[in-house]
């Protein structure tokens, strides 16, 4: 797996907030919409600039922290790290709870997240998630999704399914060398 970290979205927005404790869950998000990760990138690194009201809105929740990711995983199965797993932004509507978080972008490039996932992605997100696990966030065990903390932590149900429709869970556990269980959140490390 390959791991670009793309140090200019801390040093243009936010580097997090600090963790006072080890995070304890990954929640998948799609992208719904972008042709890669580095247009994805590219495109938040450009919003400071922008004179478009809603761009400019967006750039200063980045600067708080808010709708920020600690990783994108493209179509070729590149993992983009923008925000240091030390550190924590708010993600997935799931207020404070998100400390306990880890958030990853998958990229999918239809609306609505209607686009299927490659195998480079599954296998991409399993390394990742294990890579975390096993080299210093030891404390993760639940695998979810945005719809799920959107829902539990604050009764958002979106308008936009993350990470969709075609998120496929049995695929994703494809990959893992490490051994999970099916829960009503999605998944869990044993």
């Amino acid at each position: 797996m390959k791991i670009v970290e793309v140090k200019e979205i801390e040093r243009l927005y936010s580097k997090g907030l600090h963790r006072t404790n080890p995070p304890r869950e990954v929640v998948i998000h799609g992208t719904a919409g972008g042709a890669s990760a580095d247009a994805l990138i590219r495109w938040m690194l450009s919003l400071h600039n922008s004179k478009d009201e809603w761009e400019k809105k967006r750039s200063a929740d980045y600067k708080k922290g808010v709708a920020l990711f600690h990783a994108v995983i493209d179509f070729d199965g590149t993992a983009y790290q923008l925000i240091n797993p030390d550190n924590w932004v708010y993600h997935s509507h799931a207020g404070k709870y998100d400390a306990n978080t880890i958030g990853i972008e998958l990229m999918n490039n239809k609306p609505r997240n209607a686009g299927k996932y490659t195998q480079e992605q599954y296998k991409a997100l399993a390394e990742y998630i294990e890579y975390l696990e096993r080299s210093k966030y030891h404390e993760i065990r639940r695998l979810t999704t945005h719809d799920f903390n959107a829902w539990t932590y604050s009764g958002i149900k979106k308008e936009t399914p993350c990470p969709g429709p075609n998120f496929d869970w049995n695929e994703l556990c494809k990959y893992f060398t490490i051994e999970t269980k099916k829960t009503d959140y999605g998944r869990e490390i044993i």
